[in-house]
């Protein structure tokens, strides 16, 4: 699904891809420039997801987007033994699922850029960290079950989730700096790793650069709220 967001990320995507197992819920979006590298993200995306779960794709329910049905795409597929279903055109509940997640996301994204204040292209991080969020929250289309507890058996940990573009200070590294300059750097919080588990994303606007960072002291009650544009909503 190619949802349009409201203006271009830092990295110049206008749009997001996403796939969504029908048994977990469990949902993974990737901001994109064009529809051209669709079928690159999907067998990266396939080939995770088997790694990860130990489980075979056996369908895959797409709407008639060209991006689906080049030669490379359906020869792959049928290579790989994965069944297709393609929707009818003007049938969106023939997705619902997607059509469903997809909504609610563009409708989570919109408000956490309101919330936090204008965007400055920073939807695609507010997308990611929605997109963690909604793995990690009981779906009451699953009994209240968690996507990412479903999907890889544990628990999630809350413990590491933080406000959306709140302040941020990252610690530098002793070997880093100089006896009397600063210890951190003043930064934005915009996100996590990959599941949450590998550091904070963080966005540094001295530098106007996105850094990775363990090391963290958050002020939740503070928002950067200074950007160079205003959001426009969908």
């Amino acid at each position: 699904m190619f949802p349009n967001m409201p203006h271009q990320s830092l990295g110049g995507a206008s749009y997001f891809v996403s796939f969504i197992d029908d048994s977990t819920w469990k949902v993974l979006a990737y901001p994109i420039r064009t529809k051209d590298p669709v079928f690159s993200i999907f067998s990266d995306w396939l080939a995770m997801v088997e790694n990860q779960s130990g489980r075979k794709l056996k369908c895959l329910r797409t709407d008639n987007g060209g991006e689906f049905k080049s030669e490379e795409f359906v020869k792959f597929c049928r290579e790989c033994g994965i069944r297709r279903e393609y929707t009818t055109p003007y049938n969106p509940e023939h997705n619902r699922i997607v059509e469903r997640m997809n909504r609610m996301i563009q409708e989570r994204v919109v408000y956490m850029l309101q919330h936090s204040g204008p965007s400055d292209g920073f939807w695609a991080d507010a997308l990611r960290t929605t997109i963690h969020i909604i793995n990690m929250s009981p779906s009451r289309h699953l009994g209240l079950q968690i996507p990412q507890q479903l999907w890889t058996g544990s628990k999630p940990n809350y413990a590491k989730l933080r406000i959306f573009r709140c302040e941020a200070y990252a610690l530098i590294p002793k070997d880093d700096r100089r006896k009397l300059e600063p210890r951190s750097r003043n930064c934005v919080f915009l996100g996590y790793g990959p599941d949450g588990e590998i550091g904070y994303q963080l966005w540094e606007p001295e530098h106007k650069q996105i850094i990775r960072s363990s090391d963290v002291v958050f002020n939740e009650s503070a928002m950067h709220k200074t950007a160079k544009r205003p959001i426009e909503v969908l």
